[in-house]
């Protein structure tokens, strides 16, 4: 079998040249505008998700062939630069605790030495690690220089995994490096790897038993004992089962953590932890845990025999939903939001928790449209979702901290992630189509403006940047077609 002579893998073990060879491909025309023509039944959320679509086929097209055949130069004293900016700006991944900090910081100057062998799962995370540093904004202060290397750390990703996914044993290590392609893989709208990532994931977690923290079986624990794990080890779990959530709900897959019983505390809340950390950081998972269990009440009433009626159903998620919005409130997150100190990593915190929260509302509801259906897809439109002021809320929220990101971190990888690990582009939909279906467009001047402002920070950002040019497109038209609506009324 021919091997690469670069990654060192075989061409049936590279992630992408394998998908290839079985996805068929299709023409894409990214110069060609998004038909708009007026009419009554236009649907926002079809026009921007045949846009993300391009947008996945495009960053996705190359990396084929590129992971086999292009070299991966990364600067040491850059590499070195961007490790310290994550430590010091990024929050912490999933478990990151565990991994010595020095190792991440000596691999620049080990990792091409010949006759050293580095651990596969420690260099998925290493280059891990580079995307996200050299795509913050303190690695970019000056110039943009360090975004252009942001494609070639991906690749450096992709072409770790063969090696790692041969020697992965299910170690505290694999489980992070899981964990770190699952979000990695969102920021180029590849849900199939994400989704392969995190099954892996949560392969790692059984394994290592964390769902059985604090509980009487976990090793180390005898009968009714006081738990000795940590709460990092529990703050690492409960992110894990937020993100099983989020596939679950999101990308409507099959429940693989909360399928099953788990017995681990809230970190700070068991008898032995220590108080919580003070600042907006421990907040903040605070807010998010209360949110994570809001979910969870949601998925059981999907499954509530007791409830026989999907207006019963509808009644109660937005009583959810509102119970969403009221978290924000108590916890003033949008305002800690909008006068948001110079801190890149707690800024990335709290729109985490606002996103995450919004985005849930809205796909709630969009999970009320196919209750009377067998189809195991997603809704793919928004006119069949009945219409509700929570969800019109969440939306209009939403965009705001969207916009409000943007500014305080303007680089384009802002505006991919934001867009493929949040599915933004919904809230936008959403917002959008409540105006195109409004009697009076003269009412929602307020979201007019709201939806032209992030369209407009979305086409500054993506200026030569050809891969993100559809979805920008597409929402630059649907705010063309919402204003001329706008200006036929007022005629």
């Amino acid at each position: 079998m021919p091997q690469c002579g670069r990654c060192k893998a075989h061409d049936a073990e590279c992630v992408y040249l394998k998908r290839a060879k079985r996805r068929p491909t299709r023409p894409l025309e990214v110069d060609q505008s998004i038909d708009t023509t007026p009419r009554v039944g236009i649907d926002a959320t079809a026009i921007l998700k045949i846009a993300v679509d391009q947008v996945r086929d495009l960053r996705l097209r190359g990396l084929a062939t590129a992971i086999i055949t292009d070299a991966i130069d990364i600067p040491v004293d850059l590499a070195k630069y961007w490790i310290r900016n994550y430590l010091d700006h990024m929050p912490v991944c999933m478990f990151l605790s565990f991994v010595d900090k020095r190792t991440i910081q000596l691999i620049p100057d080990i990792v091409g030495l010949p006759h050293i062998h580095i651990d596969p799962g420690i260099l998925v995370i290493y280059y891990c690690i580079l995307y996200h540093g050299c795509t913050l904004r303190a690695s970019n202060e000056s110039s943009n220089a360090s975004m252009s290397y942001a494609r070639l750390t991906y690749l450096a990703c992709m072409r770790a995994i063969p090696g790692w996914q041969r020697e992965a044993t299910g170690t505290m290590t694999d489980l992070i490096a899981a964990l770190f392609l699952t979000r990695i893989a969102h920021t180029f709208f590849d849900e199939e790897l994400a989704w392969k990532m995190f099954r892996h994931a949560c392969e790692y977690c059984h394994a290592l038993n964390l769902h059985k923290l604090d509980s009487a079986e976990y090793p180390g624990n005898s009968g009714n004992a006081n738990c000795d794990c940590g709460d990092d080890d529990r703050k690492g779990f409960w992110e894990v089962l937020q993100t099983d959530l989020y596939f679950r709900l999101i990308l409507n897959k099959p429940p693989i953590l909360t399928k099953n019983t788990w017995s681990v505390n809230l970190p700070w809340l068991d008898a032995n932890s220590q108080p919580p950390p003070d600042g907006i950081r421990a907040t903040a998972f605070l807010a998010s845990s209360r949110i994570t269990l809001v979910i969870i009440r949601f998925f059981s009433l999907l499954e509530d025999p007791e409830i026989d009626t999907k207006a019963e159903t509808m009644t109660k998620t937005e009583d959810l939903g509102r119970e969403i919005l009221q978290i924000f409130v108590e916890w003033q997150l949008n305002e800690w939001m909008a006068n948001a100190p110079d801190q890149e990593a707690e800024i990335w915190e709290v729109a985490d928790v606002l996103l995450t929260g919004y985005t849930a509302i809205i796909y709630m509801f969009r999970k009320m449209a196919v209750l009377d259906s067998n189809s195991p897809e997603p809704v793919t439109t928004e006119l069949d979702i009945p219409e509700s002021p929570v969800v019109t809320d969440a939306a209009r929220s939403a965009i705001d901290v969207l916009s409000q990101i943007l500014v305080k971190i303007p680089y384009v990888e802002t505006m991919v992630t934001l867009f493929g690990a949040y599915r933004s582009y919904i809230a936008f939909s959403y917002l959008a189509n409540a105006i195109l279906r409004a009697p009076d467009i003269h009412q929602h001047m307020a979201d007019i403006k709201s939806l032209e402002r992030l369209g407009n920070q979305a086409e500054l950002l993506a200026k030569g940047q050809s891969d993100i040019l559809p979805l920008v497109r597409a929402m630059q038209n649907l705010n063309a077609e919402i204003r001329r609506r706008y200006n036929e009324q007022e005629a």
